[in-house]
């Protein structure tokens, strides 16, 4: 049983993407990241790179990234991010599927199960293309593409913008036990027997990573304690290129976010024991105070939604998520990243939470 186990290949696993004709009107190429047996994949897909005689909308590929194009224009709705949400998932997973041959005999055997930060940050790395050929999708390694730089540091000027406290622990990758992947570029991590969770650049956003470690010193010089109800900041990792990462206290919880919980507690998955009303009218008054003292010391939450919310074991409710961004439906594109978009977006998770 135990050898029967372990010749079961792994399937890749997939880690995002990014588009690449940013500067054009139609989505033509998209690079998918994958990891498998400890090494990152990229995989490009579309016209970028193409053999010749290569015919966009009469490939498999080409037929997704076409719609994907024609959903990025107009106005944007739930509806549509719904759908292209789908159509990432079936072109991520196809071409996966097409690439594990590949995968397999370049990296046939599987890393230790334990791994430093620096292992991750810094793995094999492997350019792959996928394209349609014979009314199939097929893989072959791509030589020569040139790669932007994986997990670059914060620019220095950024560093020197935010003013960082040189009372900040500093920690090397390699100080860093890697443990579960919660999301996107967010690490539940070990350091000297502690959990924490780990925030890194990555690609072409580690302004989003600055913009957190403003948000998070900000705090921790104000030392508000308990009435502002955030993750604390607890160290920035620093590797060989710079800083590419800053650690924040972990806080226990049973669910996911607050979104779902409330999704689970409304279909009968979950009893409501576990959102009561009383409870719901607690969390909203948590939201509101935490959300008050942020816009007191000149931070905005920004992506202000149920799922950057998180329930403690104690029954607390935590923001988290300060890298910016937003959440079509829950604040109006003309607000976005500001006072008026926050409370815009506080009345509606007040709604959730039958509080109006």
């Amino acid at each position: 049983m135990e050898e029967s186990l372990a010749s079961t290949p792994p399937a890749p696993r997939y880690t995002g993407m990014r588009y690449l004709d940013m500067d054009t009107a139609d989505i033509m190429s998209i690079m998918i990241n994958y990891s498998y047996n400890g090494a990152w994949y990229c995989v490009l897909v579309g016209a970028q790179e193409a053999r010749p005689g290569y015919e966009l909308d009469q490939s498999i590929e080409g037929k997704i990234l076409i719609e994907l194009s024609d959903l990025s224009w107009g106005e944007e709705s739930e509806e549509k991010d719904r759908k292209i949400t789908q159509l990432q998932s079936d072109l991520a997973r196809l071409a996966g599927d097409a690439c594990l041959l590949l995968m397999k005999t370049l990296t046939p055997l599987p890393v230790p199960e334990e791994q430093t930060f620096q292992d991750h940050l810094y793995p094999e790395i492997h350019t792959l293309q996928v394209f349609t050929e014979g009314g199939k999708l097929v893989s072959h390694k791509l030589d020569g593409y040139d790669l932007p730089e994986r997990h670059p540091p914060i620019p220095e000027s950024r560093l020197q913008e935010i003013g960082l406290d040189d009372t900040i622990p500093v920690l090397k990758p390699s100080e860093i036990m890697l443990g579960t992947r919660l999301q996107g570029l967010v690490w539940k991590v070990n350091v000297n027997g502690e959990d924490m969770i780990c925030k890194i650049t990555f690609d072409i956003f580690e302004d989003a990573i600055g913009r957190e470690l403003e948000t998070y010193q900000k705090i921790r010089n104000a030392d508000l304690g308990n009435d502002l109800k955030v993750p604390q900041l607890k160290g920035i990792i620093q590797s060989h290129t710079g800083v590419v990462g800053v650690l924040l206290g972990y806080i226990p919880h049973k669910h996911h976010n607050l979104r779902l919980l409330l999704q689970d507690v409304g279909d009968g998955t979950l009893p409501e024991t576990e959102a009561t009303a009383s409870m719901k009218r607690k969390w909203a008054g948590q939201i509101k105070q935490s959300l008050a003292h942020l816009h007191k010391l000149g931070i905005l939450w920004g992506d202000i939604k149920t799922d950057n919310v998180l329930i403690d074991d104690n029954g607390d409710a935590y923001l988290v998520d300060f890298g910016g961004g937003n959440t079509v439906g829950w604040v109006d594109h003309d607000k976005y990243d500001t006072v008026e978009g926050d409370l815009q977006g506080l009345q509606k998770m007040l709604v959730a939470l039958g509080e109006e």
